[in-house]
């Protein structure tokens, strides 16, 4: 009973949450980390996955 249980655990942490909108890119703040503006004056900060930038300062 417990393998099922630790499996599923698991499966559930290792999936990634990611987001579909359009937007244009305002600003870059990082390395990896930009801010999109999307239609309605909604800002959002994205940071992508996966890259290995140096940090500003």
């Amino acid at each position: 009973m417990r393998k099922p249980i630790i499996f599923l655990s698991a499966v559930l942490l290792s999936i990634t949450v990611y987001a579909d909108f359009t937007g244009t890119v305002v600003n870059v703040t990082d390395g990896d980390a930009v801010n999109v503006l999307e239609a309605g004056n909604v800002l959002h900060k994205v940071r992508l996955t996966g890259i290995d930038a140096p940090e500003r300062g």
